[in-house]
């Protein structure tokens, strides 16, 4: 049974086109009246062929892609003037307008034998797990050593991008 809240106020997703305009606050009702409008001088143009109709268009086109330059200009201008003593959304500003992303370098999912882990608590303790485990069973203390010096050796029986750390007397 639905909640009154699902009957009377149902969540309705996006469409793609309401989405990307999310993403761009800088497009007003205006621009994008504009933008049917010139989509509406497009269809004229593609019905006619005639050479005037795709002129009108192009002009269109040029004066609305010049009104969307602006109007990004003027929003970024207006951000770095509200967050001037805020680097950290400073940065943020930066990174948007050359579309930088952080990507996500934590696994989503990890499976270990049958076990899939998929919450980050559980994620973290079983990859800390493997680590340590790994450690206990590749790693054995050698002993003092004469010198202090560690040296990178590469093993011939491993994959090439595989390197261990020794400790090696000089001779």
């Amino acid at each position: 049974m639905k909640s009154l809240a699902d009957t009377h106020m149902p969540v309705r997703k996006y469409t793609r086109r309401e989405y990307k305009l999310k993403l761009k606050p800088w497009i007003t009702q205006g621009i994008i009246s504009s933008i049917k409008h010139r989509d509406y001088l497009f269809r004229v143009y593609k019905g006619s062929n005639l050479l005037t109709d795709f002129e009108t268009y192009k002009q269109f086109q040029n004066h609305l892609t010049h009104v969307k330059d602006l109007a990004k200009r003027k929003y970024y201008e207006e951000q770095f003037a509200q967050n001037s003593r805020n680097s950290k959304r400073t940065w943020k500003l930066i990174h948007d307008i050359f579309g930088k992303t952080k990507p996500s370098s934590f696994p989503q999912r990890l499976k270990v034998d049958v076990r899939v882990y998929s919450s980050r608590k559980l994620l973290a303790d079983a990859l800390n797990h493997s680590f340590v485990t790994s450690a206990q069973t590749n790693f054995t203390p050698t002993g003092p050593s004469k010198t202090t010096d560690t040296h990178i050796k590469k093993i011939s029986s491993t994959t090439p991008s595989e390197f261990y750390l020794f400790i090696t007397n000089h001779s």
